[in-house]
């Protein structure tokens, strides 16, 4: 009985070790900034998602996420909108860069923010895998 209790323990030290190593590991890969746009990345899918189900397509690049919350006439008919109360804007208080098809996701689009320095990759956040990663203008 000792050894079963000794075995738990040790095994909910071990958890408990790892856990805190990864969050350690993803804390130091990521600021709160990165954090914050991710979440809004990964909010914006469901509207995008509700918007395509409702007009049968993603918004196109020309549209862009303005017409989340107001159609343009070619599709007032068919949008059920709006699907957004208002655009968020990223932590530097910029809009969204939006494409669709997606240059990397080309079944869909591609959603990103250009980052605190606005010329370099390094901070972009993107809702493609980074290693596609290529300056989008």
């Amino acid at each position: 009985m000792r050894i079963l209790g000794f075995c738990i323990v040790l095994s909910l030290v071990i958890c408990t070790l790892f856990y805190v190593s990864m969050t350690l590991s993803l804390s130091s890969d990521f600021n709160h900034e990165q954090h914050a746009q991710h979440f809004v990345l990964k909010s914006l899918k469901g509207p995008l998602l509700l918007f395509k189900e409702d007009v049968g397509r993603f918004p196109s690049s020309s549209e862009g996420l303005d017409v989340l919350i107001k159609p343009n006439p070619e599709i007032e008919a068919k949008w059920k909108g709006p699907y957004l109360e208002n655009m968020p804007l990223d932590p530097w208080g910029r809009k969204y860069e939006y494409a669709s098809p997606g240059r990397f996701n080309r079944e869909s689009y591609d959603l990103w923010s250009l980052g605190a320095e606005q010329n370099t990759i390094e901070d972009d956040i993107t809702n493609w895998e980074r290693s596609h990663s290529s300056k989008v203008k």
